[in-house]
């Protein structure tokens, strides 16, 4: 009997340090979209958030519209938020994954957004604004796991000129 009960601590020591960890990565939430605020948040709801959440794409900064910076629109954020929409509109899902700080400062979701259309593999949101140049990668410390990716998807869109990095 206290072999039993060994194991089973021992099996729930290993799932908390695997966790720990990070071995459990890449657990998807469907949600379904319910706004696109700007280029790098959306209005989301599930079964946990049904009145809906904001959700800031980690690891992306994309230009702010008016409405966010009470000024003029920043240079390329229609273009940025017309892609959002786009993509997510013609997406039949849409899933988040999170890393290690699910909340900012300002109570949004943070994560990683995933579309996929008829059952095709899923796209990241993220490296894709980045790799178009619709948004730029910048680290937001815990939340690092693709950091080194979008660091070399930036680099590319900027030797490329792809749209924010057009000017200058």
């Amino acid at each position: 009997m206290s072999s039993v009960v060994l194991l089973i601590v021992l099996g729930a020591l290993l799932m908390v340090a695997l966790m720990l960890q990070g071995a459990f990565k890449n657990v998807y939430e469907e949600v379904q979209l319910l706004a696109v605020v700007d280029g790098d948040t959306l209005l989301v709801s599930n079964k946990h958030y049904p009145e809906g959440v904001q959700v800031h794409l980690i690891g992306i900064d994309a230009p702010e519209l008016a409405s966010e910076t009470g000024d003029r629109d920043q240079y390329y954020a229609r273009n940025a938020a017309d892609f959002v929409r786009t993509k997510l509109r013609n997406s039949n899902k849409v899933f988040l994954e999170f890393d290690r700080e699910r909340y900012n400062h300002r109570d949004q979701l943070l994560a990683y957004v995933y579309a996929t259309k008829n059952g095709s593999s899923l796209k990241s949101l993220n490296a894709e604004m980045i790799q178009k140049g619709y948004a730029r990668a910048v680290s937001q410390d815990p939340n690092v796991r693709y950091d080194k990716h979008f660091r070399k998807l930036e680099n590319e869109a900027r030797r490329r000129r792809l749209g924010i990095w057009r000017k200058g």
